[in-house]
């Protein structure tokens, strides 16, 4: 029973960190104005659109604690999630645009 609450807890974080990028501006792959939805030229200079963004969010690495007493907090040491954004263009190509993704560098409030 403790072990499948550190699975649903582990969901969460790992749903609330695909919302967390999701809410994030990822056009990155495309050069446009910024109120264009996503329309532009890509690195080839054609004009695109995105046409479908994924992201893939997995766990690198399982947190040191696992096991949880009623009423602890989760402890998220050890814990490392990887993430992949990859957009599609409407010429039929693809970009990973995971290196081009800005976060910000404060704490979450």
């Amino acid at each position: 029973m403790k072990l499948h609450r550190f699975f649903a807890i582990l969901m969460m974080i790992v749903l609330g960190a695909s919302f967390f990028v999701a809410c994030g501006d990822i056009n990155g792959g495309v050069s446009g104005n910024s109120g264009d939805n996503g329309s532009g030229t890509n690195d080839n200079g054609t004009n695109v659109t995105i046409t479908e963004t994924s992201i893939s969010i997995w766990i690198t690495s399982y947190p040191d604690k696992v096991y949880y007493q009623l009423n602890e907090i989760f402890d998220p040491t050890g814990l490392v999630l990887s993430a992949v954004i990859t957009e599609k263009y409407s010429d039929g190509t693809e970009k990973n645009i995971t290196e081009e993704i800005a976060y910000p560098n404060e704490n979450i409030t």
